[in-house]
């Protein structure tokens, strides 16, 4: 008995040879009979019964032959099954080959079946004036919904020249005929498909357009509509900033408004604080930074008529109103906005101004105040010069001292050595020459107290160490001197 997979693959070839009309029908039918003869007859209680239509081979011959009668002669197994599934007949064929299409393989007979593309479909697409549609076309018109009666309504709002694509993406994006006909009753009657689908994306409705041009915006294109859509730019908002003193808005003003959510009662409020001349740029700066109307208010009164930009860097630097009361509370009068912004991009605290005035510099102004902390002196670091013997200096002297780059680490060892209080450009000039606090200790104890500032660098600069002060003092042979000290580094 032949395998069930084998005779199906025979039954294939057989039926592969008609079609491709390698052999007749009649010759055709005798090899079907010689392949049931090679199989075991089955019990009568199992026994196939004949169709209505006759034999399962005699139906499969016939379907072929009317495939090759109509053109389709190298019909695969695997064609013909799509067409039995997807109920693709040759009646169905000839329809469409009597409506002019003639050019389709199979393919296209089974995608029209799965999308329901009818003759029907066909012919009433032909009468709304599309002949020359191919199933590619009409297959997205099914895909996405496009029946007959849309496509008809909508080339009757477009004009006789409106093509499918078109009319597939005004349903895809929902655009309806009714739609098109009010964005154009709102005076957008120049746009193509593809602007009237962006303005349904963006829900743009003909009502919105039409009230700003209501409104004296009546020069607006599909940009500007988008944008004042996207940034939910509602008319109403547009009166009220006119009222609000913003009479002359372009469509970019009003998106940065809505962007930084400068509301009309913000400009208002600032009317109120005295500027009455506010444009868009100080609006969108002012809310960037937060400022707020009764910040200008109290800073206006402290400081008199400041400017918007004035405004803006008090306000990143943090100059409230507290801050400049205390500066009038410890004696700083006339403040302008420029030493205030100085003060404070320094990190200038009032706490900071009154511990160096307890150090001794209470007569500084401002500009002196921010030209020390500039230079990173702080408070402690006064302090320390005046336990370290240097608690008079000037103000340009301090800043020199802190910029020699000589820590009072260093002067207080030399100190600690015992070395007398020196000013600060011996100081300065000791530690570039790298003196050490231990050649100082050396010397002091080898009764060398009171050498100058100046032998210390010179010994310094030949060499002169600490070990060699100490040996030459424990050896007993030379007094220690500096030239002796000077003549044995040079020998060394």
């Amino acid at each position: 008995m032949t395998p069930p997979e084998t005779l199906k693959e025979e039954r294939g070839m057989i039926l592969e040879m008609i079609a491709a009309g390698k052999i007749s029908a009649d010759d055709g039918e005798k090899l079907f009979e010689a392949l049931d003869a090679s199989q075991p007859k089955e019990s009568p209680r199992r026994a196939r019964r004949p169709g209505r239509g006759g034999r399962v081979d005699d139906l499969e011959v016939g379907f072929l032959m009317k495939m090759r009668e109509l053109g389709y002669h190298d019909i695969s197994m695997h064609e013909y099954h799509e067409m039995q599934l997807h109920g693709v007949t040759p009646e169905f064929i000839q329809a469409f080959r009597d409506l002019g299409f003639r050019g389709l393989d199979i393919e296209e007979f089974v995608q029209a079946r799965i999308h329901d593309i009818s003759p029907g479909f066909v012919r009433s697409i032909a009468r709304a004036g599309w002949t020359d549609l191919d199933i590619d076309e009409m297959m997205q018109m099914r895909i996405h919904g496009v029946s007959a009666d849309y496509a008809v309504e909508m080339r009757g709002v477009l004009g006789e020249d409106a093509d499918i694509d078109e009319i597939v993406q005004f349903k895809i994006h929902n655009v309806s005929p009714d739609y098109v006909r009010e964005v154009r009753a709102a005076g957008l009657t120049d746009l193509d498909a593809d602007e009237i689908v962006q303005l349904r994306i963006h829900g743009v409705h003909p009502d919105y357009v039409k009230s700003f041009r209501d409104g004296g915006l009546g020069d607006l294109d599909l940009d500007d509509i988008v944008q004042l859509r996207i940034h939910n730019v509602q008319p109403e908002y547009v009166q009220a900033a006119r009222q609000a003193g913003l009479t002359d808005l372009d469509v970019d003003d009003l998106v940065q408004l809505r962007i930084h959510n400068a509301q009309p009662d913000y400009v208002l409020a600032f009317r109120a604080a005295g500027l009455t001349d506010l444009d868009v740029d100080d609006l969108v700066q002012f809310r960037i930074h937060n400022v707020m109307p009764d910040y200008v208010q109290s800073v206006r009164a402290a400081l008199g008529d400041v400017d918007v930009d004035e405004i803006v860097q008090l306000r990143i630097q943090n100059v409230t109103p507290d801050f400049v009361a205390e500066l009038v509370e410890i004696g700083f009068e006339g403040l302008d906005a420029d030493a205030l912004i100085d003060l404070r991009n320094q990190g200038v605290s009032v706490g900071y101004i009154r511990e160096i005035r307890q150090l001794g510099y209470d007569n500084l102004d401002l500009e002196e105040i921010v030209d020390l902390r500039n230079h990173g002196i702080t408070p402690g670091y006064l302090a320390g010069l005046r336990e370290a013997g240097l608690g008079g200096l000037g103000l340009d002297e301090v800043v020199d001292f802190r910029n020699s780059g000589v820590s009072l680490s260093f002067v207080r060892e030399l100190q600690a050595a015992g070395l007398k209080a020196l000013s600060p450009d011996e100081y300065a000039d000791l530690d570039h020459a790298g003196v050490t606090a231990d050649v100082v200790r050396a010397l002091v104890e080898a009764g060398l107290a009171d050498v100058s500032p100046s032998d210390l660098e010179e010994m310094a600069e030949e060499g002169v160490t600490a070990r060699m002060v100490r040996e030459l003092a424990a050896g007993g042979l030379m007094d220690v001197s500096v030239r002796n000290l000077l003549q044995l580094a040079r020998k060394d």
